[in-house]
């Protein structure tokens, strides 16, 4: 998988002749959450985990009704609790009227 989204041309194997890959974007589409992608990479070879991780842009994440677009950072940061602030730290914040 990482030699398909290194960003160089790839050889890609066809029935009768091979061809060059020239795509500029990759979209990956499953059912399986991120988190559960490669899982025995993730837990023998966390340097190649982390490498997949780096070619992934966003993850776009869809619900029946709605659509949640985050980094690959937020996305997992996505369960974490929230924390509470104190009335001072709220007051600062640019978005409090």
């Amino acid at each position: 998988m990482l030699n398909y989204l290194d960003g160089y041309p790839i050889e890609l194997p066809c029935r009768y002749a091979n061809k060059i890959a020239c795509y500029t974007h990759v979209y990956l589409i499953t059912n399986i959450p991120l988190e559960r992608q490669y899982e025995e990479v993730q837990k023998l070879y966390a340097s190649t985990w982390q490498a997949f991780l780096r070619r992934i842009n966003k993850v776009i994440y869809m619900t029946d009704k709605v659509s949640y677009i985050y980094s690959v950072d937020e996305y997992k940061k996505k369960d974490e609790k929230f924390i509470n602030i104190d009335k001072y730290q709220q007051s600062k914040l640019p978005f409090v009227v």
